[in-house]
């Protein structure tokens, strides 16, 4: 067995597979933080986009009413924004 700080390993047959495994784990903190940072980017553009359709559902209210379809894809995008930003949130920068 050898030891090589971060685990045990093999002699001679599994090293490399450890000190891979140790390089990949020391790089998840960088990998968890672009996840939180990438949810709230792709949330805050689907909620411009809502913003957006909504504004354009309530133009054609008087010839389509209140329930058009994009007052609909409107509020689906805007719920979807809203998950997305709020499952970045989860995220932690620690």
């Amino acid at each position: 067995m050898t030891d090589l700080g971060d685990g045990l390993a093999c002699r001679g047959l599994c090293e490399a597979k450890v000190q891979s495994i140790n390089a990949l784990l020391s790089r998840s903190p960088a990998a968890y933080s672009a996840s939180r940072a990438g949810y709230r980017i792709v949330g805050g553009l689907i909620g411009v986009f809502a913003v957006l359709t909504l504004i354009a559902g309530a133009g054609a209210v008087k010839e389509k009413g209140w329930v058009n379809d994009s007052i609909l894809v409107g509020l689906v995008f805007a719920i979807f924004g809203v998950m997305l930003f709020r499952l970045g949130g989860r995220y932690r920068n620690s």
